[in-house]
């Protein structure tokens, strides 16, 4: 027996329910307080190189009542845990009865409502395949934030915390009028968040919020007029993932190479988010008759997004600090730690007398080389700048839900969606460090292009322009993306037998429009694109028989197609309207079957899950050493597969001692060896396709044995809770290129050359194929909450949490597998196969989150 089976069924021991709906209420509302905050959203960990952003926190989980996604959801956010492998793209998110799911690469964006919990407490949730009377859902179900002023009990609210995440302070005051015997309500709330420095070095946070509402009631509240408008501007330091050896000769593993030391002495990082979504909200509720309700909103927002990064020219050094070429394995020419030679590069790279060596940006040798270019160099342009990739969207929606009680026992759900985007992605120079000017041409143009002086330019509209910081350079594109759908459910009640129906049709368009004319790519990079248009039905279902009033069984549904996401529909989105040929819908079947049971001291749910994905897409982009470029690497037609079991149970041992566990096994596979594009950014390499052979990989970025065991104690309004987490069978998601049938090959043959047998020949092989594993891991968390009533209805909360109480520093909880090739000579290097390792991020060590609401 294995011991991940083993920590499975220890994870999964029966619990229980308490009967102290006391202590429930007040876990609900600590969850609530705190979402977004103790969640896995760790908005400092991004890395282009990675498709690996902090969104994989989902409060679908946190706001349910289920109990599986309750513990689960709040438990395991820090491991980057997703209920059933989902990603957030198939889990809907409305405010105000209007979807905010984005348009281009389908996440809801959580920042736009960060230090907003006072306004976002209100919300009616949809678990996975259930029906809803706001949304048709999706896989992972859906949510909508009520934030109508009039929604909001009459008060005010303080609320301060601590924290040593990527934050430190975080401050809200809300202001809440309650609805006046005029029928209007009015709603404010400012917000924040800080960090001088947050816990991981060089970076910082500074976030401001706000939230404006009204509402107007009349005809006896049978109609409502809403009007909320709120937005979240924040500027963050991110954080870098990096390899083991780095992390191995810093001794820290939140080794951020992202900063460095100015010349003044003061910390500077390059990687920097600038985040502001304006975001505007008029809804309309009308109660024709005490059965009937229509639901109307439209909204509009603008998401100006932008993130700075460091770039060079020419022939100037890679300034990154964990570049392969700087660590001593490669400067060294061995992996041998105890090595003298490694041992003398590794102190070199950490320090330089007092300094950092080259373990930090060289911020000053950076300067330098510019301002030397710009006296000595032969066309005075920057070798570096900090430049900012922009992704602006702009976004309209309206949304109507309609909802009919035809019976006692019938309910009639229906509504109609339209939602138009369009995103503005263009490269800012943003600063110029110390250069007059940089010339926008392609990096490397004039090297792989000597004779043809036109394929070098970034715009042939305005060839070998001068570039000034705030300009646009590189690239400059527009994505228009419209969608629309209309939907309808029949829910049937009765006394055994519960059922219901739902239908929804769907039509999305989306096209590139260029606003460059690129020298690599001159007849598909300017003007509109090509229009890509689809169709796409889907049905849902289930049918629930109630045993008796303690005990039922359920089976859920669903089939649909779904368009693909602009974000993965073209191969050189950057530079060319080229897509992915033969673009077709998804395919998706999903179901499950629950026994979920009730008795007065026990209570909880037993699942099985499965969910199949056909034709989807996926890429990677990274950079190719041998045509020195970014490569884009594209596969269509991939075939996925989600199965499992889920199982929560809560029992109350004592009067106010609760047992509370939930966990999980789950197998999340790729299914079929899908086709690849490869594309160079800088036209260079031919584009070539081959297919990926990735058939029975684990898809990566969520553990799919996973456990929470708790005991929650209740006592005159202090709660208590400990609970131990657990996961395994964590995986990084294979990288396309060295699972290719040519790369593969080049391993081979270069084991023939080494004279290599057979038996050791497929050795090598099969560790080349190897997928990276993230290792087991538990934590243990602890939290502490009290709740005070005063007179006139005033209420003070204090909320503790400690997370990773014993200090675990060695839990990665997220990376990529890179996509570069190890090669020498045009072959595969075999002495330096692992030249090119695995990235990784490691969870925080000891988290403190301390937070204190005053209602007056």
């Amino acid at each position: 027996m294995s011991h991940r089976f083993i920590v499975f069924v220890f994870l999964a021991v029966v619990g229980g329910l308490s009967a102290q709906d006391s202590l429930q209420t007040l876990r609900s509302s600590f969850q609530k307080e705190n979402s977004f905050e103790l969640s896995a959203i760790d908005e400092s960990s991004s890395d282009e190189d990675a498709d690996f952003g902090g969104q994989n926190f989902s409060t679908l989980a946190t706001f349910s009542s289920d109990p599986y996604l309750s513990e689960m959801g709040f438990q395991l956010s820090p491991f980057y845990f997703k209920p059933r492998g989902y990603e957030n793209i198939y889990g809907k998110t409305y405010i105000n009865g209007v979807e905010f799911n984005g348009l281009i690469r389908g996440a809801f964006p959580y920042p736009i409502i960060g230090a907003m919990n006072d306004v976002t407490r209100n919300t009616t949730s949809q678990d996975y395949l259930q029906p809803s009377l706001f949304s048709f859902g999706d896989l992972g179900g859906a949510q909508n934030y009520d934030m109508r002023a009039g929604s909001y009990a009459r008060g005010r609210k303080l609320t301060l915390t601590y924290t040593n995440r990527n934050y430190q302070q975080r401050l809200m005051l809300s202001h809440h009028s309650g609805l006046n015997r005029k029928g209007w309500a009015f709603s404010a709330l400012l917000g924040g968040r800080y960090a001088y420095e947050g816990v991981v070095k060089g970076t910082f946070y500074h976030n401001f919020s706000y939230f404006l509402g009204v509402e107007k009631q009349w005809a006896d509240g049978r109609h409502s007029l809403s009007f909320s408008t709120f937005g979240s501007p924040v500027q963050r330091a991110q954080r870098s993932a990096t390899v083991a050896e780095v992390y191995s000769l810093t001794g820290d593993n939140l080794y951020n190479s992202y900063w460095g030391y100015m010349p003044d002495g003061s910390k500077r990082n390059h990687r920097i988010v600038t985040n502001y979504a304006p975001v505007a909200i008029l809804s309309h509720i009308w109660k024709i008759d005490r059965n009937t309700k229509l639901t109307t909103g439209i909204a509009a927002s603008y998401n100006r997004y932008g993130s700075t990064a460091l770039n060079w020219f020419g022939n100037t050094a890679d300034p990154r600090p964990d570049y392969y070429r700087y660590i001593p394995s490669y400067t060294a020419k061995t992996y041998n730690t105890l090595d003298p030679a490694y041992l003398h590069d590794a102190q070199r790279w950490l320090e330089k007398g007092q300094e950092p060596g080259r373990s930090q940006v060289m911020w000053g040798e950076i300067y330098e080389a510019n301002r030397n270019n710009a006296r000595l160099g032969s066309n005075k342009s920057a070798l570096y700048v900090i430049e900012e990739r922009r992704n602006d969207l702009l976004e309209t929606n309206f949304n109507s839900t309609f909802e009919k009680r035809l019976s006692n026992d019938i309910i009639l759900s229906a509504g109609v969606n339209a939602r138009y985007g369009r995103e503005n992605s263009f490269d800012l120079l943003a600063d110029l460090l110390g250069a007059d000017y940089l010339l926008d041409v392609d990096k490397y143009g004039e090297r792989d292009f000597p004779g043809d002086p036109d394929k070098k330019q970034n715009d042939l509209l305005k060839p070998n322009r001068k570039i000034a910081k705030n300009d646009i350079f590189g690239y400059h594109y527009h994505t228009h993306v419209s969608t629309g759908d209309v939907w309808a459910q029949l829910h049937h009640n009765y006394e055994h037998l519960e059922f219901f129906y739902a239908l929804k049709l769907s039509a999305t368009s989306f096209f590139r429009e260029g606003k460059m004319k690129n020298g690599r790519y001159p007849t598909t990079s300017y003007g509109k694109g090509l229009v890509h248009n689809f169709i796409d039905p889907a049905l849902k279902g289930g049918l629930i028989y109630k045993l008796n009033g303690r005990n039922l069984f359920s089976f859920t549904g669903m089939l649909k197609t779904q368009a693909p996401l602009p974000y993965y529909a073209y191969t050189t989105v950057r530079i060319s309207d080229d897509a992915l040929p033969g673009l077709k819908s998804q395919q998706i079947a999903a179901a499950d079957l629950n026994y979920v049971f009730s008795y007065p001291k026990l209570n909880g749910r037993l699942s099985l899950f499965y969910t199949g994905y056909w034709n989807a897409l996926g890429k990677k982009s990274y950079y190719n050493d041998a045509y020195r470029t970014f490569v884009h690497h594209s596969v269509l037609g991939v075939s996925k597969r989600n199965f499992g079991t889920e199982a929560a149970f809560k029992y109350n041992i004592l009067r106010n001692l609760t047992l509370a566990t939930a966990a999980t096994w789950s197998q999340f596979t790729y299914t079929n060896n899908p086709m690849g594009t490869v594309r160079y950014e800088n036209g260079s390499g031919e584009e070539f396709s081959e297919g990926v052979a990735i058939r029975d990989y684990h898809v990566g970025a969520s553990p799919e044995i996973a456990g929470t065991l708790g005991l929650q104690y209740f006592w005159k309004y202090w709660w208590f809770e400990v609970s131990v987490n657990g996961v395994a069978n964590n995986y990084l998601d294979p990288s396309y290129i060295q699972r290719t049938p040519s790369v593969i090959a080049k391993v081979r043959a270069a084991a023939d050359v080494a004279g290599y047998n057979t038996d050791k020949k497929e050795a090598l092989v099969k560790q080349w194929l190897a997928q990276e594993q993230l290792d087991d891991a538990v934590t243990v968390d602890v939290s502490v909450s009290k709740l005070f009533y005063f007179k006139g209805g005033r209420q003070l909360n204090l909320n503790l949490n400690l997370v990773n109480l014993l200090n675990n520093r060695g839990v990665k909880n997220g990376g990529f597998e890179q996509g570069r090739i190890p090669l020498y000579n045009g072959s595969i290097d075999l002495e330096n196969l692992n030249k090119f390792p695995a990235k990784f991020y490691y969870m925080q060590g000891f988290n403190l989150f301390l937070n204190v609401g005053y209602r007056f």
